[in-house]
């Protein structure tokens, strides 16, 4: 047998240096690392229904332009999957906080249920910073 050395990890320092770093390539391969140049924080000032100014920042900004990109058609938080875990959260924060009308359309595909939003409120977008 040969000589053990004296800084060598053990066995279970060993296992569990590879259960880190294949639970990091798991992350990365499913989605959950998200590249930092899509993550990139930007700010929106907008007009709404021609009256009122908003200001919106991070993904609440980019919920708001992917609402207004998708015009009558809608869209649904499948759509965002890459950036937006929490996509409802962000449509709920343009309802109450900033007063904007969103429509959520619930639609059945096999059994699951999920909502489809459309922007009802005229939103015309003045300034992007950050993108």
């Amino acid at each position: 047998m040969g000589k053990l050395k004296k800084n060598a990890p053990s066995a279970g320092a060993t296992a569990l240096g590879a259960l880190s770093t294949g639970l990091a390539t798991i992350g990365r391969v499913l989605g959950y690392h998200r590249n930092q140049a899509t993550c990139k924080p930007i700010t929106v000032t907008a007009l709404v229904d021609g009256s009122r100014r908003i200001r919106v920042r991070g993904r609440v900004a980019r919920t708001l332009l992917c609402l207004v990109e998708a015009g009558d058609s809608g869209i649904s938080s499948r759509a965002s999957f890459g950036w937006a875990h929490w996509f409802p959260s962000y449509v709920y924060d343009l309802r109450d906080r900033h007063g904007l009308e969103i429509e959520s359309i619930t639609e059945n595909h096999g059994g699951i249920r999920h909502a489809h939003y459309v922007l009802r409120s005229h939103v015309k977008i003045l300034e992007i910073k950050g993108a």
